[in-house]
């Protein structure tokens, strides 16, 4: 009986080993997710306000367009 205890007490050793190891790695992976997900994000954030620029500019020039070829008519016309 008391070898049978020895061994379980072994075995009890080596499960609560892995476990706290495994506990460790999932805790290391959720701060570098959480890293990740935020500099992800900053990034998204930083594109969204280039293409916002950009879509902006784009907008003005479309809306010029017409705009200068009307006044190009009118002083034309005259």
């Amino acid at each position: 009986m008391s070898e049978e205890k020895g061994d379980w007490d072994e075995y009890r050793r080596l499960i609560l080993q892995e476990l706290l190891r495994l506990s460790t790695g999932i805790a290391e992976l959720k701060t570098q997710l959480a890293f990740l997900h935020a500099s992800d994000l900053a990034s998204i954030k930083a594109e969204i306000a280039v293409l916002k620029f950009k879509s902006g500019l784009w907008g003005f020039v479309a809306g010029a367009i017409p705009s200068v070829a009307a006044l190009a008519y009118m002083a034309i016309s005259k």
